[in-house]
């Protein structure tokens, strides 16, 4: 595996590959837009819970982004949902069109190029495409190619609430909540972390990844320079097995997920969330800043034992 920063060549040839998706994606297909609809109709009380405190159930959460997840993914089907039995959507034609959507948009463009272009305008390239190499720019098209939805985003009468510290993500997502992958590709942002590692995890499944989603409790509202308040919930990232590139350095607890399901081996953290633009506004626990491909998340070095061990709790962790 060859990885190099482009020369100017390259760099044109990448740009010329990848116009659609710098030009915007696509429009949603209308079965799509009908689906998630109907999906929202039923279960947004069940979507509130991931910003309402009160009634935040982890469970609850695990099972919506494994529907959203399996759905965009194009591998739902009745034995691996419920989105039929408990929504009442008959999913069986709009997972084969969302998968088509995310391959056209995204992985095609990607594999095409061998290349993607960070927000600091380093691109990172490869003159060979192995499956670590597809990783690596699968993760920095999420990390630096999705924004994060900011008070800018939103009704300017609502602009206001934005700004306060701490509601930001209850303004910018209260009409979708959690997005599907599919959605968060159209609009090219996020309005919740969950939005980029649903969008992260569902490509990997795609292309054939161990993947597993990771919870953690890293929020803290920042109410200065000197105080900060630890808050309910959870932060969402990806994890994936390590296939013998000797990049990933966690383990999982009991090597099994909260289901019991088996992780054994290495596997690798990545978290979409720490873009250059956006880390510096984070309301997260540690340092504030970009989290390269496979790095470390400040939030989770706290889990670092004194040895140096790397161990992700099984609570925590739900292999899709």
């Amino acid at each position: 595996m060859l990885r190099h920063t482009a020369s100017k060549l390259s760099i044109l040839l990448s740009l010329f590959l990848l116009l659609p998706a710098v030009m915007g994606a696509g429009a949603l297909p209308p079965e799509l837009e009908e689906n998630y609809q109907k999906f929202r109709e039923v279960a947004m009380p069940e979507l509130e819970s991931f910003m309402d405190m009160r009634s935040y159930s982890l469970e609850n959460i695990t099972l919506l982004m494994k529907e959203m997840s399996y759905h965009d993914a194009g591998i739902l089907n009745a034995t691996n949902s419920e989105m039929e039995s408990r929504y009442g959507i008959n999913a069986t034609n709009s997972t084969k069109i969302a998968a088509e959507y995310l391959k056209r948009e995204v992985i095609d463009p990607l594999k095409a190029s061998r290349s993607v272009t960070l927000e600091t305008g380093e691109v990172i390239a490869f003159e060979e495409l192995s499956k670590a190499a597809l990783l690596e720019l699968l993760f920095y098209q999420v990390r630096d190619n999705i924004k994060m939805a900011g008070p800018e985003d939103v009704p300017e009468s609502e602009r206001w609430q934005a700004n306060i510290p701490g509601l930001k993500n209850f303004v910018v997502s209260k009409d979708k909540i959690v997005q599907f992958p599919c959605e968060t590709v159209f609009l090219g942002r996020g309005g919740i972390c969950y939005d980029k590692a649903l969008l992260l995890g569902t490509l990997l499944k795609m292309e054939g990844y161990d993947v597993a989603y990771g919870y953690y409790a890293s929020w803290v509202l920042n109410l200065g320079p000197f105080r900060s308040i630890r808050m309910p919930g959870y932060h969402s990232y990806v994890i994936v097995k390590d296939e013998g590139w000797g990049i990933g350095d966690w383990a999982i607890e009991g090597a099994r997920d909260m289901n019991g399901k088996g992780m054994d081996g290495k596997w690798i953290v990545l978290d979409p969330l720490y873009s250059p633009s956006y880390a510096p506004k984070m309301q997260m626990i540690g340092e504030h800043k970009p989290v390269k491909f496979a790095e470390t998340p400040p939030w989770a070095r706290i889990l670092i034992d004194e040895q140096g061990g790397k161990v992700l709790p099984s609570e925590l962790v739900f292999r899709i």
